[in-house]
């Protein structure tokens, strides 16, 4: 980390530069640690700032601290806010440049005259406003109920990903997916295609039962055995693993592109 060292035996000056060069020392070791358990995203809720439904028709959201591509900046509170006229109420983020008038000072020059020096203390924030989600922007940030926090980057990052039971074209066969790993469960019959299934690790995966099989391949499934078979509990490895996705933090300072289905 950054340091002065104060080892002179007499009076050592004091330029802005040193204080820039300790605040520095501060402010990069702390931005390093939060944008790597970040995983390099560039915008996401550090603590607080979360947006809620106190009651039914409002949203709210306390105070906080935001990562805003590379830099933390604090999150002005949202008072309970009535959206009963909103679609898909949603907590838009826009940085306000903000200078503290306490931090004006006059300055004295050698002849004695004084020369008041503004705009010293910079303390920008992120001001909120209830905005409607299908709306369109060029800048700023949008939070819904349920956007992540820093804590739920780290963990959803680092443990496998479960799904809910996700439905498939048959109505009576769903799948659970945990990490890589795809769970059936529901009854079939004799050539039954079923589609909307994971692709599993290998182009062609077979599930046996004492009275048939299932023949997974490119996200379909074909039962091949008695007329009517519950299956279950049969698990076989997806290609690629379950993830979660936060779709509530939205980033309008970058292009946006739609996000790919969640299977």
């Amino acid at each position: 980390m950054k340091r002065l060292e104060i080892n002179s035996a007499g009076r050592m000056p004091l330029w802005q530069s040193d204080i820039k060069f300790i605040q520095d020392g501060f402010k990069e070791v702390i931005e390093a640690i939060v944008g790597e358990l970040g995983l390099s995203k560039s915008y996401f809720i550090i603590s607080g700032c979360s947006p809620h439904n106190p009651t039914r028709g409002t949203l709210a959201m306390p105070a906080g601290w935001f990562w805003w591509g590379g830099e933390i900046l604090p999150v002005r509170a949202l008072p309970t806010t009535n959206v009963t006229s909103f679609t898909n109420p949603v907590v838009k983020l826009t940085r306000t440049t903000y200078y503290d008038p306490n931090g004006a000072k006059d300055f004295i020059h050698a002849d004695l005259t004084t020369e008041n020096v503004a705009n010293v203390w910079r303390d920008d924030y992120l001001t909120p406003t209830v905005v409607e989600r299908s709306a369109a922007y060029n800048s700023g940030i949008r939070l819904g109920v349920g956007a992540w926090t820093l804590r739920d980057i780290i963990q959803y990052n680092h443990a496998e990903a479960e799904s809910d039971w996700i439905d498939t074209s048959s109505e009576y066969v769903q799948f659970k997916r945990i990490g890589r790993l795809v769970v059936l469960r529901g009854v079939v019959y004799d050539n039954e295609t079923i589609t909307g299934l994971p692709s599993p690790i290998q182009n062609d995966t077979y599930l046996s039962t004492p009275s048939g099989y299932l023949h997974i391949y490119n996200g379909s499934g074909t039962w091949r055995g008695e007329q009517e078979d519950r299956i279950s509990g049969l698990i076989y490895v997806a290609a690629t693993p379950y993830e979660i996705r936060d779709t509530n933090t939205i980033n309008d300072n970058e292009q946006q592109t739609p996000e790919p289905p969640i299977s």
